[in-house]
């Protein structure tokens, strides 16, 4: 009896352990899908020009390679990475022409400038936005860190740059950052859910309803949630 007794207490201590082990990982997990996601690889390209910097190229590169494991992360969260990237390119366009009007102001750019000044103009402007579309937006926080696995130039053409890299991507902030560019989406702590609704009215129509067309009910229902 005594070791039937011990041995069933043992049972149930392996049970008990089994079974905290089991939510232990299964916390760490959600904190894992919800927090971070797991390391992602991308890739990332640049054409440089001749007079470009080293350091210019490079970081260049390492960003393209940053929208490549953004990219995935948004597609990975369930989301529209198309969406939002026509949104995030929007709004810099947007932002970017206060400083291209600076530029014109610079070099007095006009239809009549000299081929000089118009050279020099659209080479200062491409230096302009590159850098701060890397900035833009303040998108390179989600990454929490990176490994490049290689960075190559091409031979047949050694303007051409690559990268391949290993990245950690905050889910949170991605999707806080997301949500900021693409409107008419409601975020919640659990999640993301898409509807698309059509209205059936059963032996009545929208008169009845007080409205004289569809688009009067719906467009109240929907602007509601």
């Amino acid at each position: 009896m005594v070791k039937w007794k011990k041995l069933r207490d043992n049972s149930t201590k392996t049970i008990r352990m089994f079974v905290l082990n089991i939510f232990v990982t299964l916390f760490f997990t959600l904190i894992s899908l919800n927090g971070f996601a797991a390391s992602v690889q991308g890739e990332g390209r640049f054409y440089a020009n001749d007079d470009d910097s080293l350091s210019f190229i490079k970081s260049q590169v390492i960003h393209n390679g940053f929208i490549d494991v953004i990219s995935k992360e948004i597609l990975a969260m369930g989301l529209n990475k198309d969406v939002f990237w026509k949104k995030y390119d929007d709004k810099f366009e947007d932002s970017f022409i206060s400083i291209d009007n600076s530029l014109k102001e610079k070099y007095q750019v006009t239809e009549e400038s000299k081929e000089l000044d118009k050279r020099n103009y659209i080479k200062a402007l491409r230096v302009k936005k590159l850098n701060a579309r890397k900035a833009f937006g303040k998108l390179p926080r989600v990454v929490q860190s990176y490994g490049i696995k290689r960075y190559t130039r091409s031979q047949q053409d050694p303007n051409a740059r690559y990268v391949k890299l290993e990245a950690t991507i905050n889910r949170n902030l991605l999707r806080k950052i997301y949500y900021n560019y693409v409107q008419g989406k409601k975020l919640s702590a659990y999640g993301s859910l898409f509807l698309d609704i059509n209205y059936k009215l059963v032996n009545c129509d929208y008169t009845d309803l007080g409205v004289e067309k569809e688009t009067d009910f719906t467009d109240v229902v929907n602007k509601s949630f």
